[in-house]
């Protein structure tokens, strides 16, 4: 069967639709007489055979009595009315029908302000949202809900443009739910609520919403890529995993969902797909900064140095001001003993981003390696100020204290850092030798059994 189209805009739609959700233009109306749906471009009801576009009445003189106890006597023509009592009945009866039909037109049209409709108010209210003049847009939805509340376009983009603007994520969701209490089934309201929801941290609501977005149409892209993301969030990689290949099934192409699933097979380890993964998003968009950057730091955990530059230089091309691009670079020259180069691209991300701990825990152990402890100690510090719960930074702290032969001091950096991540190895390592070198062998001992235990 061939699918239907709006007459006015040309959009695909259902048999049974009163109005077209994409102009707004009217489908069909209902006869003032028997109150059955129509096609608008009907001038008569062909079920009860009304006029639907009536003329104006045109009256003529004519001959009538008046009814009274006395006999009846025709009144001469000079003084005749022109209506009989039929003909006013009749023209009561008509003015009735055109008031039922002005009265069914204010109704479903809903009475202007200021001379424009509902749909003038959303149109102009788009047309600010598209131009990313989010407050303009919102003035002009809420002018068109005051006029038809019932608009569920209108409290749908009410509610993203909130998003765009503000965090008053709960006010958007009161949008969304207006939209859902008047078509229960608009999938978009459902899936911007989940994002809102996501925004407040709120993820098994946000999971909630994508489901019902999915359920109305399991074949849109979007809903499937946001449960994957709040699935991320919860640290449900695997599971993320399912909602973005379910994604990408619908659509190959689809950037954001490629990044996505590239971030989540690098938490689970499988570095090889992250990079296959980058690799399509970047012959897709090249100037994709997220998957430049993410595939040099997979390069150069391989140590692919010279490759991984290549990544880190174009994303500075493209966002000369991307610190952790810098940065990187930096490490790459301290893996090559390049000091002073890897001081200097060091130094450039840490005037970009000054609160950067893990710049900071770098650029100490850039000092440590040239054997500037002092400086190096004051690096990790400013890094365990930024983050008090950073393992790798009190370790490396530990390591600087013991090259001056500080064992004490060293070893209550390496304590601390296994008091904040158990399972660092590193730190089990450097604390048996430290405790060798205090002479407390026995402990030394289980510490570096612990270590081999837990690299193993």
């Amino acid at each position: 069967m061939a699918s239907l189209k709006c007459p006015n805009c040309g959009k695909k739609i259902n048999k049974n639709w009163v109005r077209c959700p994409n102009c707004h233009e009217f489908l069909t109306k209902k006869c003032s007489i028997c109150k059955k749906e129509i096609d608008t471009k009907w001038d008569i009801c062909p079920f009860c055979g009304t006029d639907v576009h009536l003329p104006i009445p045109q009256f003529e003189e004519t001959k009538t009595q008046i009814y009274s106890n006395e006999p009846t006597k025709e009144i001469s023509s000079k003084y005749k009315s022109p209506f009989s009592i039929q003909k006013i009945i009749g023209l009561l009866g008509l003015i009735s029908v055109v008031a039922i039909i002005l009265l069914y037109s204010l109704y479903m049209h809903q009475p202007p302000i200021n001379g424009q409709t509902a749909e003038e108010y959303f149109s102009q209210g788009l047309a600010y949202y598209n131009q990313e003049n989010y407050e303009g847009a919102i003035i002009y939805f809420e002018k068109c809900l005051s006029i038809d509340p019932k608009y569920k376009e209108a409290w749908k983009y009410k509610g993203d443009s909130i998003q765009k603007i503000s965090s008053e994520y709960s006010e958007a969701i009161e949008c969304y739910d207006k939209a859902i209490s008047i078509d229960p089934n608009y999938q978009e309201s459902w899936n911007n609520k989940g994002l809102a929801l996501r925004k407040l941290g709120r993820y098994s609501e946000a999971i909630a919403c994508y489901d019902k977005a999915i359920a109305i149409d399991p074949n849109k892209k979007e809903p499937w890529n946001n449960k994957g993301s709040a699935l991320y969030d919860q640290g449900k990689y695997s599971e993320a995993l399912i909602c973005f290949n379910k994604s990408i099934g619908i659509d190959p192409n689809f950037k954001e969902c490629l990044y996505n699933k590239g971030r989540t097979l690098e938490k689970l380890s499988n570095f090889t797909d992250a990079l296959a993964c980058y690799e399509k998003l970047i012959k897709i968009d090249p100037q994709h900064v997220g998957a430049l950057f993410n595939k040099g730091s997979i390069l150069v955990s391989r140590g692919e140095y010279s490759n991984a530059k290549i990544f880190f230089e174009k994303v500075i091309k493209i966002e000369p001001n991307n610190a952790r691009a810098h940065l990187f670079i930096g490490i790459i020259c301290l893996e090559n003993k390049e000091y002073y180069d890897a001081l200097t691209y060091m130094n450039k991300a840490l005037s970009i981003d000054p609160l950067d701990s893990f710049a900071w825990k770098s650029k100490g152990l850039l000092l440590y390696t040239q054997g500037k402890y002092n400086e190096a100690i004051e690096c990790f510090d400013k890094a365990i100020v930024l983050s008090p719960k950073y393992a790798g930074a009190w370790n490396e702290k530990g390591l600087a204290y013991y090259a001056q032969g500080k064992y004490l001091d060293a070893l209550e950096c390496y304590e601390k850092a296994i008091e904040v991540d158990p399972n660092y190895y590193r730190a089990w390592a450097n604390r048996g030798q430290v405790l060798e070198k205090l002479g407390r062998y026995t402990e030394a001992s289980e510490s570096r059994s612990m270590a081999e235990e837990l690299r193993n």
